[in-house]
């Protein structure tokens, strides 16, 4: 389900990382979405601070078991998972045919989820899945000849592996930029000094 949230989310949303490859993606797939996927593009990027949980926790070897996993969230849970959307500004329509629905509702989502998978994604699997077993193995092989804290150390610029067993994130240092507009609109961001 990571695979399918991060390409849908707009860039500034925190389950889309920052990747070339994700872009490139994105600019060749986005007109082969089929409409029946709108409903993830809009709980996914309902709000900045998320996604509801049952999303998540849905993590499988597998998108069928995953969305399987997602259509047998209970009620209380499926309620409780949206009530952070109380938050934003206005609620967002999604989330009020969610909430209107219950949890037949999900069905929408879940065949949008499918749908878009096949579409978008299916095509480019294998070569996903090759690039991840030579990632696997270059990691086990690092960590092998170097040691864990050298792989660790390759997994991010800003991630540092320090010997008493601490992994830590170091943040930039802020250049003094402010990005407007990110938030509002799908156009470039402007840049302000």
């Amino acid at each position: 389900m990571d695979h399918v949230l991060g390409g849908v989310a707009r860039a500034a949303h925190h389950c889309a990382g920052a990747s070339v490859n994700r872009d490139l993606w994105w600019r060749q797939e986005k007109r082969h979405v089929p409409l029946r996927a709108a409903p993830v593009f809009e709980l996914v990027n309902a709000s900045f601070k998320g996604v509801p949980d049952f999303l998540q926790e849905a993590a499988s070897q597998r998108l069928t078991d995953e969305l399987d996993t997602i259509l047998a969230v209970p009620d209380p849970a499926f309620y409780e998972n949206l009530a952070f959307y109380d938050q934003e500004p206005e609620l967002p329509r999604i989330v009020a045919e969610l909430r209107d629905g219950g949890t037949r509702e999900l069905r929408r989502f879940t065949d949008g989820v499918w749908a878009l998978f096949r579409t978008c994604i299916a095509p480019h699997w294998p070569d996903i899945q090759r690039h991840l077993q030579a990632d696997i193995a270059h990691r086990a092989r690092t960590a092998a000849e170097a040691g864990v804290g050298a792989m660790l150390n390759e997994l991010h610029p800003q991630l540092a592996w320090h010997e008493e067993g601490i992994l830590r994130y170091a943040e930039p240092e802020w250049d003094g930029t402010f990005w407007l507009g990110a938030c509002l609109s799908n156009r470039q961001p402007a840049c302000v000094s």
